[in-house]
């Protein structure tokens, strides 16, 4: 079932990002399914909230025969936001659903 993501500018209980990964990290993703991410928080309280509700990437990510369907953002990228310099591939995958 889902978890409930109600795009209010609040974070609340039960409303969490799955992956944030900062200027220096590094996130691969191989045969894994991504649902119902959400980042509700209004940008005034830190630069990268609201964006991405799956994933976030300041760094290098990858994604292979991977899933991100039902997930939420209150500014944008609802499956994934990727910052401004940041290395994004996306291999075989699927990018569904996401709001």
């Amino acid at each position: 079932p889902s978890l409930t993501c109600r795009l209010n500018g609040d974070e609340e209980p039960g409303e969490f990002r799955l992956f944030h990964v900062g200027d220096a990290g590094i996130l691969t993703l191989h045969d894994v399914i991504l649902r119902y991410g959400c980042s509700d928080a209004n940008p005034a309280t830190h630069p990268d909230a609201g964006y991405g509700g799956a994933i976030f990437n300041r760094g290098q990510s990858s994604a292979n025969n991977t899933t991100v369907a039902n997930s939420w953002a209150y500014q944008g990228g609802g499956g994934i936001a990727n910052a401004l310099n940041a290395s994004l591939d996306v291999t075989g995958s699927t990018i569904m659903k996401n709001f």
